[in-house]
């Protein structure tokens, strides 16, 4: 009886140690995935495919809905897609998981520069410089201002 109590105890053993090993490999591959989707996301943003930016930045959310650097990314990709709505809540949930705002609040410009809103890109122009975004170093050489560079208003934010 002990010689088969035993041998059941040894069988257990190696079967829940078989498991453990099956559940690392699963883990390992798993988050290999996931950086291989981060690096396919991060070249496709470089090379500025943006649909392909954004379906991998869709897919990282997917498993992280609090990635703050997904959520940016996605932003950008909408942006330069010219989804500027869906940017703007992208870049949104991004400062509220813990991107830096100042960058969000010139990109947040950015947008309403493209759309034509007035009011938020002087008012978000103004975040972010209050937060200590360089905006006089961008701004006047971003394509997305170039209807508001020369006008006073913008002018008196960024600096002449």
């Amino acid at each position: 009886m002990i010689l088969k109590l035993g041998w059941f105890v040894s069988l257990i053993s190696i079967l829940a140690a078989g498991c453990a090993v099956a559940w690392a490999t699963h883990t390992k591959v798993i988050q290999n995935q996931s950086e291989e989707v981060r690096v396919i996301a991060q070249d496709a943003f470089s090379n500025k495919e943006w649909e392909l930016s954004k379906e991998k930045n869709l897919e990282i959310l997917s498993e992280d809905p609090e990635d703050p650097d997904g959520w940016f990314y996605l932003g950008l990709s909408q942006h330069y897609l010219g989804e500027f709505d869906a940017a703007r809540r992208s870049f949104l949930n991004s400062k509220a998981f813990g991107h830096e705002p100042s960058i969000i609040h010139y990109n947040l410009a950015c947008g309403y520069a493209l759309q034509g809103y007035d009011q938020g890109v002087l008012e978000h122009i103004q975040i972010s410089k209050d937060l200590g975004f360089p905006v006089e170093a961008f701004a006047e050489n971003d394509e997305d201002f170039r209807d508001y560079i020369n006008r006073p208003e913008f002018k008196r934010i960024i600096g002449d």
